[in-house]
Formats: C-alpha cells, sequence, structure tokens
C-alpha cells in the first residue's frame, strides 16, 4: 500500500512539474584568465541545475563544475557528433534555430567582464567595438524584464602587445518545461513523418518496378 501512495504521489508531481516547472542553468562562477608570469591559462567553473514547482519551489539542485566535467563521458560524446553535417546542411541549421526560438529562453541574469589583448593593439580595441555591438543585441532577444543589478557587461582592451585574456561571468538561464515538452513532441512528430515518405517511397518504387516489369 505504502509503495502505491509514493509511486501516485511521484506521478502526480511529475504530472505537475510538466505543466508548471522550470528548469534554471545557473553558472556561479565562470573565470578564464592567462595573466599569470608563465601566461598559462587558469580555469574555474562552477555550476548548478536547477529544478523549480511553479516556478518557485526548488525540488532539485544538481552541481555541475570541472571535476564533474572531467569524469563524464561528456566530451567524447561532442567529439562524436557530426558537426560537418550541420555546417552543410541547411535545412538542420533552419530548424534547429526554430526549436530554440520556440523554447522561449529567458536570461535571468548576465554579469560579464572581459579584459583582453592581442599582439595587435588594432585588433585588440576592433575585437571589444564588434562584442560590445553584439552582445546588447543578444540581450535584446533573451532578457524579458531588464535590471541593472543583473544585467551589464564591461569589456576592456589590453594594449599589451600580447595574447592576454581575463574572463569573469555568471548567469542563469531559465526554461519552462511545458516549452521543453512541446519542442519534444514537434520533434518527434517530425521524424515520424520522415520516417512515413520513405517508407511510402520505398513502396511506391517497388509498385512501380513491378508493373514494369508484367
Amino acid at each position: 500500500m505504502g509503495l502505491v501512495f509514493f509511486i501516485l504521489i511521484l506521478f502526480i508531481i511529475s504530472i505537475i512539474f510538466a505543466l508548471t516547472g522550470t528548469i534554471k542553468y545557473k553558472i556561479e562562477k565562470l573565470y578564464i584568465s592567462n595573466c599569470n608570469k608563465d601566461r598559462k591559462l587558469e580555469k574555474k567553473f562552477t555550476s548548478y541545475l536547477e529544478f523549480y514547482l511553479f516556478s518557485k519551489v526548488k525540488i532539485l539542485k544538481i552541481k555541475i563544475n570541472q571535476d564533474k566535467l572531467k569524469n563524464s563521458k561528456i566530451k567524447e560524446k561532442i567529439k562524436n557528433i557530426n558537426m560537418e553535417k550541420f555546417k552543410q546542411d541547411k535545412n538542420i541549421r533552419k530548424e534547429g534555430l526554430k526549436l530554440i526560438k520556440k523554447l522561449n529562453i529567458n536570461l535571468e541574469k548576465f554579469k560579464l567582464k572581459i579584459n583582453i589583448g592581442t599582439e595587435n593593439v588594432l585588433i585588440s580595441s576592433f575585437a571589444v567595438a564588434i562584442a560590445s555591438t553584439i552582445i546588447p543585441l543578444f540581450l535584446s532577444k533573451y532578457v524579458k524584464k531588464y535590471s541593472k543589478e543583473n544585467y551589464y557587461f564591461n569589456l576592456k582592451p589590453i594594449y599589451a602587445g600580447e595574447n592576454i585574456i581575463k574572463m569573469e561571468f555568471n548567469g542563469i538561464v531559465s526554461v519552462k518545461m511545458v516549452h521543453i515538452i512541446y519542442i519534444i513532441y514537434v520533434y518527434l512528430k517530425k521524424t515520424n513523418k520522415k520516417g512515413e515518405c520513405k517508407k511510402d517511397e520505398r513502396t511506391s518504387n517497388r509498385r512501380s518496378y513491378g508493373y514494369s516489369y508484367e
């Protein structure tokens, strides 16, 4: 009886989460720098994947840091992805962008500081100018409620005649579970349609061949 009750409660929570849930990915600390004597690249990374009911009640929190990423097989899976096919196939890119837009991503927090320098002073200035133009456009697409406390970026060129970078970032991205389920549904529907088309093509080819043989 206790097991049945537990399964029922879990089922109800799953339905509530599917209808009202929100997934948040929090990058608490992302630090990249080679501002040291040896110019060795230092990296520090700490983030959390959080699951909420009604966008407020936290039910699960998973820590993701450098050590976990090293021990996981994510890198191997990324290497196995055929990126050349993605680059060449325009239809895949278009469908991917459409699906991302339908996710209705909300950027709840974005704090970025970058100091960058290259061997060429003009390239350093040019890189900062381009980034300063692109970032506001990016923020305008994914920020729903703007506030100075949660959104800012500071980009500065370093005129030292060598390749130097110092970056600090923390941010929060959230997606509602309803949108994720909808995207999965659309994707499965499209793949099923493609499969049906291929089957129809095969059967039609066989029939035409049969009639010509007679």
